[in-house]
Formats: C-alpha cells, structure tokens, sequence
C-alpha cells in the first residue's frame, strides 16, 4: 500500500497511507498468532460467535482512506502503479505463504475432525446442545457453527452480538467442554499438524527460506516510506 502511495503521488494523485499497528497490540487475545480463532465460555460470553476483532483506534481514518473518491483518470493511475509494482505490492512469497498456511490449517483441522475420538466426542455435544432445539444442529461443531438459523435469529439483534447470540454461544462453549469435543479436537488437530510438517518438511522449509526474504523486502519498504506517507 505505501508504494502504491508513493507511485500514486509521483503520478499526481497525492496519496497517504493511514498509520496503523502492525504489532497488532490493539486485537482482543481471542486469534492465535497463526489466525485460528480461540472459542471458549469466556471469549463467547463477551463476542459471541463473532471474530471479536476491535476496530482499529483510526479505524475512522482508514474507512475515509478507503472510501476516498476515484475519476476514471485517478482510477486508472491506480491500475498502472499496481501493475507496475505487482512483485512490491504482493511478491508471489507471500501468496505462497497465506496458500500453504490456509491449507494446513484446513487439512489438519478437516482430518482431525473424522478421527474415531473426535466424532465420538462429537456426539457428546449433540446430545449436549438439544436443549437448544436447533433443527439444523450439525454432526459436529467444527466448521458449520453457528447454523442457519441461529444466524437468521442473530441478523435481528442490535448492536451484535445481543443477549441471544451470547447465550448460544455460552451454551456451545460449554458443551465443547463437557463432552470433551474441545480437547479431543486439540488433541487431534495438533497430532494432524505433526504429521503434515513432517510429511511435506521441504515445501516448509522453502516457504520459509521465500518468507524470510519476503519479510526483509517489507521492512526495508515500510522503513524507506512509511514514515513519508
């Protein structure tokens, strides 16, 4: 983005770049540093079924940013400073990463939801989660929650999430607990994630070399025009 600026500005169409955190020190403790998503009874007693992600402090800053006007001339320049700097802008390492790192983190999570613990623990929590009288309630928590129709319930509830989503998703939690879903599916998951590493050892450690050089090229932009924009 703060070359896109920069170029934007060389071409005439002035551009700046709201700061922002990128220690992300301001996000709630409810994300994983990989992005997997913690859900417990505390976490959904205050965001429910919700990414429980803040807005950023200047997020006013950055909505105007992004919701700034574009002719089609300054739309335009715009396509050609990202054509320009296509490797800058996003470098084919760091689409590898985020393609790898969502793989793995599916693949583990899909295969370590069909072992024989995890579905046994599964049922569990059905039978835990009948009292909430949900006609969709799946075989298994992972990855369908909440349903249909508690989200057709939830869309009716303002500010989000309002006392029904918290008490769902309350209720939830604690049945992942009881039943033991949510330790069995750790368990497996970490278990899934050994074997993926170890399988596929090499394409990490490519991705890694590439990620490394990636990151490098990133902070010797943002230090180069970060603080200009």
């Amino acid at each position: 983005m703060l070359v896109t600026a920069k170029c934007m500005t060389d071409a005439g169409y002035p551009m700046s770049v709201p700061f922002k955190d990128l220690t992300e020190a301001w996000k709630v403790a409810a994300w994983t540093s990989n992005g997997v998503r913690y859900f417990n009874e505390r976490l959904a007693a205050t965001y429910g079924y919700t990414e429980g992600h803040p807005e950023l402090p200047n997020e006013e800053e950055w909505r105007a940013f992004y919701d700034q006007d574009f002719s089609d001339e300054k739309r335009a320049a715009l396509d050609d400073c990202r054509d320009a700097h296509a490797d800058e802008l996003v470098g084919r390492q760091a689409t590898d990463i985020y393609n790898l790192g969502a793989e793995f983190v599916w693949n583990a999570a899909e295969a370590a939801d069909a072992t024989p613990a995890v579905q046994e623990a599964a049922a569990r929590w059905r039978e835990c989660m009948k009292p909430l009288g949900l006609v969709d309630l799946p075989s298994s928590p992972y990855p369908v929650m909440p349903t249909e129709s508690q989200r057709a319930r939830f869309e009716e509830e303002h500010p989000s999430p309002g006392p029904l989503q918290l008490h769902d998703a309350m209720f939830d939690a604690a049945c992942r607990e009881s039943s033991g879903y949510a330790e069995a599916a750790y368990e497996a998951e970490w278990d899934e994630e050994h074997r993926i590493i170890a399988e596929n050892i090499d394409e990490f450690e490519r991705i890694r070399t590439e990620g490394d050089k990636y990151y490098q090229q990133a902070v010797r932009t943002i230090a180069e025009l970060g603080a200009s924009s």
